[in-house]
C-alpha cells in the first residue's frame, strides 16, 4: 500500500478512536448559529422543569485533558475534553465538551475535526442535550439531540438536511459524552461487566464495557502509572472498531483520569495518549 493510501486509511481508521475519547466543542457552540438557538431555548425549557440545587461532583468542574493522537510512533492529531459551569436561562448547569483534529500530515488527504458538547442536569447527571459538528474527509454532519427522560424520547435533529425525528429512549440513556464521566464516577473492577445505553446519532444500541486488569501505562509527563484495562464492545459501526478491537485505561485513583485509548485494526494501531492535564485540584495530576 502506497504511502498516501496508508495516511487515507489512517484517517478513517481514527474516526472510532476520535469519538470515543469524546472530544473537543466550540466555546461558543450552544449558541452558534445553524439551529443552536433552538437547541438552547429546548435545554433550558427543561432545565426549568427540574430543581435548581447544586450538587457537589465526583470530579473537580474546570478540568481539561489534552491527548496526542499516534499512529505507532507517529503523531497525526490532538484531542481534548473539558468540563464548566455555565448558566442557561438561570440555570446552573454542566457543560462538557469534548473533541479531536487530525494534524498537518493527515489534514492534507483525509482531514477530520469533530467538535461535541454536551449539557447535563449536575442532579441526575443525564444529558439534556447534545451537539455534535463533524467534518470527516469530505462529509459533513451536524446534529443536535434533545433528551426528554421524563417523556421516554428524545429529539434528534439533522442541520444540514433539515429533519427532526423522535427516538424512544430509557429512564438512562445517555450520550457516549456523559457515559465517560458516569464510568469516572462508579468505577469498575477487575472482571466486572457493565451494560449502558446509548444514543449515538438516531438509534439507541447497549455499549458493555469489560474491565480486564491492571497495567502500568507510561505517559509523557506523568511516567508510569497504574490503570485499569477496560474493553468497550458494542453493535454500532461508526463509534467504534468494526474490524478491530478498542480498550482504555483509566488511573488506579480517586480521579479515574482516561490515560490511554488504543484501538487495534487491521492496518495499524492508534493511540490517544494524556499529554496534560489543567484545572483545580492538587493531586499527582496537577501541581
Amino acid at each position: 500500500m502506497s504511502p498516501i493510501r496508508n495516511l487515507v486509511a489512517l484517517g478513517k481508521m481514527l474516526w472510532p478512536t476520535l469519538m470515543l475519547c469524546v472530544w473537543l466543542g466550540w466555546p461558543d457552540i450552544i449558541n452558534a448559529g445553524n439551529g443552536s438557538e433552538g437547541a438552547a431555548k429546548a435545554t433550558a425549557d427543561i432545565a426549568r422543569e427540574r430543581a435548581v440545587d447544586d450538587v457537589e461532583l465526583w470530579f473537580p468542574v474546570g478540568e481539561s485533558f489534552e491527548y496526542r493522537l499516534q499512529w505507532g510512533v507517529l503523531s497525526v492529531g490532538t484531542a481534548w475534553m473539558e468540563t464548566e459551569w455555565e448558566e442557561i436561562d438561570g440555570r446552573r448547569l454542566l457543560v462538557i465538551r469534548g473533541g479531536a483534529r487530525t494534524g498537518r500530515i493527515v489534514e492534507r488527504v483525509y482531514p477530520i475535526e469533530n467538535h461535541v458538547v454536551a449539557v447535563v442536569d449536575p442532579q441526575t447527571f443525564l444529558p439534556l442535550s447534545y451537539r455534535q459538528r463533524v467534518r470527516e474527509g469530505r462529509r459533513r454532519r451536524d446534529e443536535t439531540t434533545i433528551f426528554h427522560h421524563d417523556k421516554g424520547y428524545a429529539d434528534y435533529t439533522c442541520h444540514r438536511k433539515g429533519e427532526t425525528e423522535k427516538i424512544e429512549i430509557g429512564n438512562d440513556t445517555r450520550d457516549l459524552l456523559t457515559l465517560f464521566y458516569v464510568i469516572r464516577r462508579d468505577g469498575m473492577q477487575v472482571g466486572e461487566t457493565a451494560t449502558f445505553q446509548v444514543l449515538v446519532d438516531d438509534d439507541v444500541y447497549d455499549l458493555t464495557l469489560t474491565a480486564q486488569k491492571f497495567e502500568r501505562i507510561s505517559l509523557p509527563e506523568h511516567g508510569r502509572v497504574r490503570g485499569l484495562r477496560i474493553e468497550p464492545t458494542a453493535k454500532f459501526g461508526e463509534v467504534f472498531v468494526r474490524r478491530g478491537r478498542m480498550w482504555g485505561w483509566l488511573s488506579d485513583d480517586d480521579r479515574r483520569v482516561c490515560m490511554q485509548l488504543s484501538a487495534k485494526l487491521p492496518v495499524a494501531g492508534v493511540h490517544a495518549v494524556l499529554v496534560d492535564v489543567k484545572g483545580p485540584g492538587k493531586d499527582r495530576w496537577v501541581d
